[in-house]
């Protein structure tokens, strides 16, 4: 796998919308033609810095032959000058602290949800993955109340 294989261009990106920050960098909702709603994550802003180049881009290609129900899925990164972000699948319903906090979950969800991380985290491992961040804030939510397990 190349660089080409994974890397987008930020002129795809049609809509910007800040969602939410944090150690890690921003991360906003944008809107490609190519892929509809995606999650735009700014991982490093600024001069060009050639020595993260070679690490984001392994970090890219590894999460994007990541296939399984229970991760979120990579679509690519973008590489540019002052601008170093992972575009990646985009949860409706926002991630598991949000969730707990706005709704009372039933108990028979609440197992499901657990298995489901069970399953993400097992695939994971298998991958000889280890996640390192494991916590509400990265288990995603889909529109049918599904999860994924996140990037650290």
């Amino acid at each position: 796998m190349s660089l080409d294989d994974i890397r987008i261009d930020s002129n795809e990106l049609i809509e910007k919308q800040p969602m939410d920050g944090g150690g890690f960098g921003m991360v906003s909702l944008c809107c490609t033609r190519k892929h509809g709603l995606v999650v735009l994550k700014t991982v490093y802003t600024g001069p060009q810095r050639t020595e993260y180049n070679t690490s984001l881009l392994e970090e890219g290609k590894m999460m994007h032959q990541l296939d399984h129900d229970r991760v979120i899925k990579l679509i690519g990164v973008i590489l540019e000058d002052g601008n170093y972000s992972l575009v990646m699948q985009f949860m409706e319903n926002g991630n598991l602290l949000q969730l707990l906090h706005s709704v009372i979950i039933p108990l028979s969800v609440k197992g499901r949800i657990i298995l489901e991380v069970i399953e993400g985290m097992t695939y994971l491992h298998e991958m000889h993955i280890v996640h390192k961040d494991l916590k509400p804030e990265n288990i995603l939510v889909d529109k049918d109340y599904h999860i994924k397990v996140g990037n650290e």
